[in-house]
Protein backbone atom coordinates (compact mmCIF):
# COMPACT_ATOMS: atom_id res chain seq x y z
CA UNK A 1 0.00 0.00 0.00
CA UNK A 2 3.06 2.47 0.69
CA UNK A 3 3.33 2.81 -2.99
CA UNK A 4 -0.11 3.77 -4.10
CA UNK A 5 1.15 7.33 -3.51
CA UNK A 6 2.05 7.34 -7.02
CA UNK A 7 -0.43 7.91 -9.60
CA UNK A 8 1.70 5.69 -12.23
CA UNK A 9 1.64 3.01 -9.72
CA UNK A 10 -1.89 3.25 -8.58
CA UNK A 11 -2.70 2.63 -12.45
CA UNK A 12 -0.40 -0.17 -13.13
CA UNK A 13 -1.63 -2.51 -10.15
CA UNK A 14 -5.08 -4.48 -10.58
CA UNK A 15 -7.85 -4.97 -8.05
CA UNK A 16 -6.78 -8.74 -7.56
CA UNK A 17 -3.20 -7.45 -6.03
CA UNK A 18 -5.10 -4.61 -4.18
CA UNK A 19 -6.82 -7.71 -2.62
CA UNK A 20 -3.99 -9.79 -2.24
CA UNK A 21 -2.14 -6.90 -0.48
CA UNK A 22 -5.39 -6.10 1.66
CA UNK A 23 -5.79 -9.97 2.73
CA UNK A 24 -1.99 -10.11 3.52
CA UNK A 25 -2.30 -7.04 5.83
CA UNK A 26 -5.04 -8.35 7.52
CA UNK A 27 -3.83 -11.66 8.32
CA UNK A 28 -0.51 -9.79 9.62
CA UNK A 29 -2.48 -7.89 12.09
CA UNK A 30 -4.62 -10.62 13.08
CA UNK A 31 -1.45 -13.09 13.94
CA UNK A 32 0.29 -9.73 15.60
CA UNK A 33 -2.61 -9.48 17.95
CA UNK A 34 -2.87 -12.83 18.62
CA UNK A 35 1.04 -13.39 19.49
CA UNK A 36 0.71 -9.86 22.00
CA UNK A 37 -2.39 -11.21 24.11
CA UNK A 38 -0.63 -14.69 24.11
CA UNK A 39 2.46 -13.33 25.84
CA UNK A 40 0.48 -10.89 27.99
CA UNK A 41 -1.39 -14.09 29.34
CA UNK A 42 1.81 -15.85 29.57
CA UNK A 43 1.00 -18.35 27.25
CA UNK A 44 3.44 -21.11 26.04
CA UNK A 45 3.51 -22.88 23.01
Amino acid sequence: FGQMNSKDRRNAVSKEDLARATLVTITNNIGSIARMCAVNEKVER
